[in-house]
């Protein structure tokens, strides 16, 4: 249970942190999930932390923002 109440803490905070790099550029969810190619629902999915992106999409994020995710950590 712990460390399922870790990962769901985990996911927040990541979806937090890509959501706020996204509002920074002036992208709508629509628009980085069409440079990231995925569902736009997905995005949203992730950035409330409800899910976590994959290490392809976290590595496109991660290009694309030229951040590191794990610093959100």
């Amino acid at each position: 249970m712990e460390k399922e109440n870790n990962n769901k803490a985990i996911a927040k905070i990541i979806g937090a942190k890509i959501k706020q790099l996204r509002i920074s550029q002036g992208l709508t969810q629509e628009q980085l999930s069409e440079k990231m190619r995925i569902d736009n629902k997905h995005l949203s999915r992730i950035e409330t932390g409800v899910s976590l992106p994959n290490i392809i999409l976290t590595n496109q994020l991660i290009n694309f923002f030229n951040f590191n995710l794990l610093i959100a950590l």
